[in-house]
């Protein structure tokens, strides 16, 4: 026929041409990664395509519906592992991925967001998280049975019906969280793990031109975190979840088989994560604090007056991950209800790395009976070290000990456990600890000891923002 409809399908890499005149397909041309783009010659003879995470250009002839040519029109500035894995999470491609080519991560997680839909599976119904920053806020899943990313290899064959990027079982029986890691079975899953990890938040747009919130929003603040309410209880800052599992009484639907518990979900970002709660239930903010919220077991906003309930949601709304770690934090760090002890921060920005020293000081002398155990007086020293991403670092912790003052004795190093440095802004923070070891564990709220570095920390966390604005991808 003269009409002729043209598809490009990202997933499987290839092109359906279909006769408009009698409805049927005509044509299947295989192309490069992940093609996204096309454009027709003004005589219609020729097309070309955009292969998007080929880097190059299809060029087919119309007439034979054949390509006559591929051009490189640009290299990806990827690592060879980040950019393999962003081509398996848009890939449907292969059999190991999804069976027929028939759908890919980015189906639903487009661009590593969501889709706005309410799915049933096999644990009932779940609306589309979204993926940016999930690697600051594992567990993932609404279960919160995902505790690390390359777990998506469950979703891969239970959901896509793909064979899976590992060979052997899943890991995930009964739950991933419960099974062996899946960590390190897999080139593949470990390139698509290393891809999600860099999934980040987007500039918010509700924010003024340097990052800061609203007046309505700073009221809504201070609801946020009072007592009251409770919200910060479980959405605690600078994540805006406390990263467990918990029943607010959305999870008794007919259709539920894994609640009534569910994983706190982020809220940085959710300006643009309509709809909400597990199931997609609630299609606004609003419908979260008042209709679905009837008996305050999801916070105690049934006492808020109109006026309120709109701070809080401008609150809400002006949450994002535009906090970045970095040098203007160096220096002194502590917790003003424990001043025993404190923490020296070094933010090596070059090699994205964190050093940590905690420290406590007494003038008494401990009885050599005590020892340097962690917990005992004679303590004194930890220091952690590690990567950092966005506004979290995550440390492995080593106990130093048989040192003298300015003496060379020998020392020896043994790993304790680990902290989760997370920061909100350029003057708080959390360190939250586990220190195997030992056997303790806990968190603690850090603020600055001087201000000195505050104007180079915002100064720092505007340039960042400016340039994700700069090379943000087009949505």
């Amino acid at each position: 026929g003269d009409r002729v409809l043209y598809v490009l399908n990202a997933g499987s890499n290839d092109l359906s041409v279909i006769d408009l005149d009698n409805g049927r397909s005509v044509d299947h041309v295989e192309l490069g990664h992940n093609p996204r783009g096309m454009v027709l010659s003004p005589d219609g003879k020729t097309l070309y395509i955009s292969n998007a995470l080929g880097g190059s250009v299809s060029v087919l002839s119309t007439d034979t519906n054949q390509i006559i040519d591929t051009v490189t029109a640009s290299e990806i500035p990827l690592s060879s592992e980040v950019l393999n894995g962003k081509r398996l999470f848009n890939s449907s491609n292969r059999t190991d991925l999804a069976r027929d080519q028939w759908i890919s991560c980015a189906t639903c997680h487009f661009d590593g967001e969501m889709d706005g839909r309410t799915w049933f599976f096999p644990d009932g119904p779940r609306n589309t998280p979204s993926l940016l920053g999930v690697v600051e806020t594992l567990p993932a899943h609404w279960s919160g049975d995902l505790d690390e990313l390359q777990d998506v290899e469950v979703t891969i064959r239970a959901i896509q019906a793909g064979s899976g990027l590992a060979p052997g079982p899943d890991h995930c029986d009964p739950g991933c969280d419960q099974g062996p890691p899946n960590a390190g079975r897999s080139r593949d899953l470990d390139d698509l793990a290393a891809f999600m990890a860099t999934l980040s938040l987007p500039h918010n747009p509700n924010l003024d031109v340097n990052g800061n919130p609203s007046a309505t929003a700073l009221r809504g603040k201070a609801l946020f975190d009072s007592e009251v309410l409770g919200c910060a209880g479980c959405h605690v800052p600078p994540l805006y979840t406390d990263r467990r599992r918990h029943d607010v009484g959305t999870g008794d639907g007919p259709q539920e088989r894994k609640g009534p518990s569910f994983d706190v979900p982020s809220l940085r970002g959710v300006y643009k994560t309509a709809p909400y709660l597990h199931d997609g239930s609630a299609a606004t903010l609003r419908h979260v604090l008042t209709t679905h919220n009837p008996d305050d077991r999801h916070g105690a906003t049934s006492q808020l007056s109109n006026a309120e309930t709109n701070d809080l949601i401008a609150f809400l709304n002006s949450l994002s991950g535009d906090f970045t770690i970095n040098s203007g934090l160096n220096g002194a760090w502590f917790n003003p209800a424990t001043p025993g002890q404190g923490f020296l921060l070094e933010i090596l920005p070059d090699a994205r790395r964190v050093f940590l020293a905690w420290f406590t000081y007494d003038t008494v002398q401990p009885e050599a009976s005590h020892g340097a155990r962690v917990g005992h007086p004679g303590h004194r020293w930890l220091t952690a070290e590690g990567p950092y991403g966005g506004a979290t670092a995550d440390l492995e912790v080593t106990l130093t000990t048989g040192g003298v003052f300015d003496d060379p004795t020998r020392v020896a190093n043994t790993p304790e456990g680990s902290i989760l440095l997370t920061f909100h802004d350029c003057t708080s923070g959390a360190v939250e600890y586990e220190l195997a070891a030992a056997g303790v564990s806990g968190r603690i709220p850090i603020a600055r000891l001087a201000n000195d570095n505050v104007v180079l920390c915002q100064s720092l966390v505007r340039e960042s923002v400016a340039q994700a604005g700069r090379c943000s991808p087009r949505r």
